[in-house]
């Protein structure tokens, strides 16, 4: 076995074992474990019966490649925490949207479903009585969505009342109440849908209504 050899650092002069195989592999380079200088340990060899104090001294190679691991997992570990806490508010921004889009690919979550209905444009139509034997109110009506995303479709709320201005009903239609069947439930990006609402009107009384969505 090689006899062990002692080097002293030559910044705060702490001295340590070290062998020729070590200084060899590392070029006779050696990282002080007290100071952490760098140094050439080669002309700086002393018999080991002489050392005051023992620190190994791995090369500084092992040292670099370990430390840039820990702070890559580190930074990994930070990211995903972050990007978690924030989840329900960045998730409705459009552009880091996408990301967590890409990341709900390859683990277990669902995005929450994107809402605007301030963005939603109606216009209504005049409304044509229908006879029959439930007598309503057929309102054609086109909704526009100006968001930047697309949407459901949303609940409609309507309005009815006489000449005089009372109020008679209020119904609220839900998308497939409205929609034809096996037309999608979510509405593009600025594209204008037609529909024809149904308002119930049994007695004929109705003459107004509003319309509102929810």
């Amino acid at each position: 076995m090689a006899e062990p050899l002692v080097c002293a650092c030559p910044a705060c002069g702490t001295r340590f074992r070290v062998t020729a195989e070590q200084l060899a592999v590392a070029d006779g380079r050696v990282r002080c474990g007290a100071c952490l200088t760098v140094f050439d340990c080669s002309d700086l060899i002393a018999p080991a019966a002489r050392a005051t104090a023992v620190v190994h001294a791995p090369p500084e190679r092992s040292h670099t490649g370990l430390f840039a691991a820990a702070y890559a997992t580190a930074g990994c570990l930070l990211a995903v925490l972050v990007f978690g806490l924030q989840y329900p508010a960045w998730s409705a921004d459009p552009g880091l949207r996408r990301i967590y889009e890409a990341a709900c690919r390859f683990g277990p979550c669902e995005l929450p479903v994107q809402r605007d209905v301030a963005a939603i444009a109606i216009s209504p139509g005049a409304p044509v009585r229908r006879a029959g034997d439930s007598p309503t109110l057929a309102v054609p009506v086109e909704l526009v969505n100006r968001a930047p995303f697309r949407q459901p479709f949303p609940t409609l709320a309507v309005l009815t009342a006489d000449a005089d201005g009372r109020r008679i009903a209020e119904q609220r239609l839900a998308p497939p109440d409205y929609l034809p069947k096996g037309h999608p439930l979510e509405m593009t990006r600025d594209r204008p849908v037609e529909i024809e609402l149904r308002i119930a009107d049994p007695d004929g009384a109705a003459a107004t209504y509003r319309l509102s969505v929810l």
